[in-house]
């Protein structure tokens, strides 16, 4: 594991990459991170050139420069991904992006249902960001996370020994 200067992030070769956030200062982070004990608030994926797929009040495509001023990253991945399988979870990812989705489709109950213990309180068919950590199922079988988290899904990846940090970022 490496901390990645500013430069490094934006052009890492490497993705998919699984991504977690900490925006410093912010009372919304710093809730969530209270609340589920984690390091982390937010989960999204590096896509490439840059960019992120995260989810805002839609799921879309980011640049990563939105992140680097006042956010701390964590890049995870599996070191022996094939080809085949980077392939199908950036299929994944990008299949779900291009939905078009003129509504708000952001799980706020889900929220409240985490912040409660509760997480069956959920809207059918939205997500929260940590959601979209789905897609490791498709080529992992293992993965069986249901309305996690992000603090549950870096757990999850940490108690799995295929899985391996690949930087950290920390604005200066």
């Amino acid at each position: 594991m490496q901390y990645l200067t500013r430069k490094e992030v934006e052009l890492i070769p490497e993705h998919p990459l699984m991504v977690f956030s900490y925006e410093i200062g912010a009372f919304i982070s710093a809730g969530v991170v209270g609340k589920e004990g984690g390091l982390f608030s937010h989960f999204m994926w590096y896509v490439g050139d840059g960019m992120v797929a995260s989810q805002d009040k839609n799921y879309k495509i980011w640049s990563i420069e939105e992140y680097l001023n006042s956010c701390l990253l964590e890049f995870w991945h599996d070191p022996n991904w094939r080809p085949d399988q980077k392939e199908m979870l950036m299929s994944c990812i990008i299949e779900e992006v291009a939905q078009d989705k003129a509504f708000i489709s952001y799980d706020v109950l889900a929220i409240i249902g985490q912040l409660t213990d509760q997480e069956w309180i959920q809207i059918p068919g939205f997500d929260i960001c940590s959601d979209k950590g789905k897609y490791i199922a498709s080529i992992d079988p293992d993965y069986d996370l249901k309305k996690p988290s992000p603090a549950n899904v870096r757990r999850w990846l940490k108690n799995n020994e295929r899985y391996a940090i690949y930087g950290r970022y920390m604005p200066l």
